[in-house]
């Protein structure tokens, strides 16, 4: 089976050197996966989304959908049994609300990261339900129509016997808690896409299997379930085999999406470059697997710049896990994403509208690179800057208005060569 068919003609060469072909687009992930109608993302820790202004803008540069790392935990969100704390939560709904980008919600129903009031009480099954019923129907409904997909029932399968985990939840209620668990969430949105989320599910293996059982009785039982999240916590080497598109084909016949949730990639540290290029080609056949997959409609890892990941302290000598490095600079894996997004896409600019503003000419369109060039009837205009603002989709040349007339052929050009449409100043 060929793995990386798509890959395009950057494929040999991601990260050997700085990770760029010659032209390579300026076009951010999101801008792609946009024009796929596809998601790409990004797991978010709240201390560099609150403290570092270079965090910020990668996310809403880069990615079109994001999830807390654990921001909408059980334990961080009701740390008393009447109390909730949305702090950290509305901020980051509020940050995609602004920046056009989708939120998942993670996780509504876990057997890790419970409160003490909860773990230590002394509840009955009654109030248990009572309890997973008010923090499911608070959280989803305050954010209703504002977090495109929920984790509703997370890790819920045992890894050794494939039988529903001893946690509290089961202990508590019992194996009907992941049924109320959907049923509550879809009672509090309709609208919002609900799913089961584990690791070490993307093959065919026991695992699996389990979770195959677990949802495909709940589609019978016509529970409201939407898809299943493949976490994705892989180590280089990995490659997209054809057991993990048996695996999603069978859930698409289920009527059942597929997201990848939680992907990282961790190396042997310290890393090497082919270590690197091993981790780029795991990234560019997830991503190539998910365009071609018709029922997996995400991709999201688990943060994206190195400094801020899991890896390092729970598994001893590996890290490197992700798509940027400590400095916020692109690794290999990160073009790996891009060329496959960008494979068949036109990337060229577009001019669709332009006006005068006193001296100066706004032009409107899609695809401007920083750094493009406005040419009025071939002729190429001086003091000429994307819009701080919108700079993909905002050119302003300070001086051009006063020289522009009826008729004359406006045309950007980028810095990697492509050229727009002609557009006829009206």
């Amino acid at each position: 089976m060929e793995t990386c068919k798509i890959l395009g003609v950057c494929s040999l060469v991601i990260g050997l050197a700085a990770g760029v072909c010659s032209g390579q687009s300026q076009q951010p992930l999101r801008a792609s996966a946009d024009e796929r109608g596809f998601f790409i993302g990004s797991a978010v820790n709240m201390t560099p989304f609150r403290g570092e202004t270079i965090y910020q803008d990668t996310l809403r540069r880069e990615f079109n959908i994001m999830v807390a790392e654990n921001a909408f935990k059980f334990d961080a969100t009701q740390p008393a049994r009447n109390t909730y704390n949305f702090t950290d939560t509305d901020a980051l709904v509020d940050f995609t609300q602004a920046n056009n980008m989708r939120m998942r919600g993670h996780t509504l129903v876990w057997h890790n990261q419970l409160p003490a009031w909860l773990t230590g009480g002394s509840f009955s099954r009654d109030e248990a339900i009572a309890i997973l019923k008010d923090h499911i129907s608070t959280l989803v409904g305050r954010y209703k129509g504002r977090v495109w997909a929920w984790d509703v029932v997370n890790e819920a399968i045992d890894d050794s016997t494939g039988m529903l985990r001893n946690s509290f939840w089961l202990r508590s209620i019992g194996p009907d808690y992941i049924n109320m668990a959907f049923e509550f969430a879809r009672a509090s949105d309709p609208d919002a896409r609900l799913y089961y989320n584990d690791y070490s599910i993307e093959g065919m293996s026991a695992k699996s299997n389990a979770v195959y059982n677990l949802v495909s009785g709940l589609k019978s039982q016509g529970e409201p379930i939407d898809g299943v999240g493949w976490q994705m916590h892989q180590i280089a080497g990995f490659r997209i085999q054809p057991q993990n598109q048996t695996n999603a084909q069978r859930l698409a016949d289920l009527g059942l999406d597929i997201s990848i949730t939680e992907m990282d990639v961790r190396l042997i540290l310290p890393d090497t470059p082919d270590q690197l290029q091993q981790q780029a080609l795991a990234y560019g056949d997830a991503i190539n697997f998910c365009l071609t997959q018709s029922n997996c409609k995400a991709l999201v890892m688990w943060g994206f710049t190195d400094k801020y990941s899991w890896i390092p302290g729970t598994f001893s000598g590996r890290g490197d896990a992700l798509i940027y490095d400590t400095n916020y600079q692109p690794k290999p894996a990160y073009f790996a994403l891009k060329n496959v997004l960008e494979q068949g896409l036109d990337l060229s600019p577009k001019i669709t509208d332009a006006a005068k503003s006193g001296k100066r000419l706004l032009i409107s369109g899609q695809r401007f690179e920083d750094g493009a060039s406005l040419f009025i009837n071939g002729e190429m205009q001086n003091k000429v800057s994307n819009d701080p603002q919108a700079p993909s989709t905002s050119i302003v040349a300070r001086k051009a208005g006063k020289r522009i007339r009826s008729g004359d052929i406006l045309l950007v050009k980028n810095p990697d060569g492509l050229s727009s449409n002609e557009f006829t100043y009206p």
